[in-house]
């Protein structure tokens, strides 16, 4: 093989690879051309989704917190009456006597 054989068979190669790499860029573009106003088309379709999934999570979030608090607040109510409720009777209790021991002092503080 004599080294003009050679040269002949690399620039063959080379010529080769520029007709593949030609041809798969057009391909390329080709596919572009023909993809691009779909992806447009769902870009356009999905995005306002997007943000309102986006605005949607914000206000869940709010109306998370303001029913957490709303349910915090019942929740310290109900612990507080839970815990007076049994105490009312005593409470009573304690009242009866104090005021019994309020009418008989002074008649014994008089006697």
């Amino acid at each position: 093989m004599t080294a003009l054989a050679v040269i002949s068979a690399f620039v063959a190669v080379g010529i080769l690879t520029a007709f593949l790499l030609t041809l798969w860029l057009l391909l390329q573009v080709v596919v572009w051309l023909v993809l691009l106003p779909f992806r447009l088309l769902f870009a356009v379709l999905v995005w306002p989704f997007a943000i309102a999934k986006g605005v949607a999570g914000v206000l869940a979030g709010t109306v998370l917190l303001v029913v957490g608090l709303v349910a915090a607040v019942a929740v310290a109510i109900s612990v507080v009456v839970a815990v007076i409720a049994p105490l009312l009777p005593l409470a009573l209790l304690a009242l009866a006597v104090w005021a019994l021991v309020r009418l008989v002092r002074p008649a014994a503080v008089a006697a």
